[in-house]
């Protein structure tokens, strides 16, 4: 199946159906990835976000898919090994982020389904899901997929 073209774009007709192709995103995509971000209240310029693809495919421990629909792209999802001391390494869906008009269509399960596939290739059993406490649908579709909650916590950072 011919890759659609991805522009730079996230708008979409709210109660319009998506059919999607899932695939590996593209540097052209990355201001795509930005707004879509910055939607979510997540802002980051596309060039960080080029950097960041740069960093995730020379380390080969994670990925970024995107879900594109009539050449636009509607998602993302990215994925990252984890590897922690007092745990077994598993994979992370370490974002995941959906245009508004293409929720409740599948695509977050969509773009689950690669994450799912990549990390047993890689010797991982689990899939772990972190989300922030302010986000009411994030919990939803993990439950729906299969998900229990294993754990709270407060995430503590400083700058260096």
């Amino acid at each position: 199946m011919p890759r659609p073209v991805v522009r730079d774009s996230h708008e979409w007709l709210p109660g319009t159906v998506v059919t999607t192709a899932i695939r590996p995103v593209t540097y052209a995509g990355t201001g795509a990835l930005a707004s879509l971000s910055g939607g979510l209240g997540c802002p980051v310029h596309a060039a960080a976000i080029a950097r960041r693809l740069e960093e995730i495919a020379t380390d080969r421990a994670g990925g970024v898919r995107v879900a594109a629909a009539d050449g636009r792209v509607v998602g993302w999802a990215g994925a990252s090994l984890q590897r922690h001391l007092v745990d077994e390494a598993r994979a992370e869906l370490a974002g995941r982020v959906i245009a508004p008009g293409a929720r409740h269509q599948g695509v977050d399960t969509e773009l689950l389904r690669p994450v799912e596939g990549w990390a047993p290739g890689r010797g991982l059993g689990e899939v772990s899901v972190r989300s922030n406490v302010n986000r009411e649908r994030a919990p939803r579709f993990c439950r729906r997929e299969g998900c229990a909650e294993t754990k709270r916590q407060v995430v503590f950072s400083r700058g260096l």
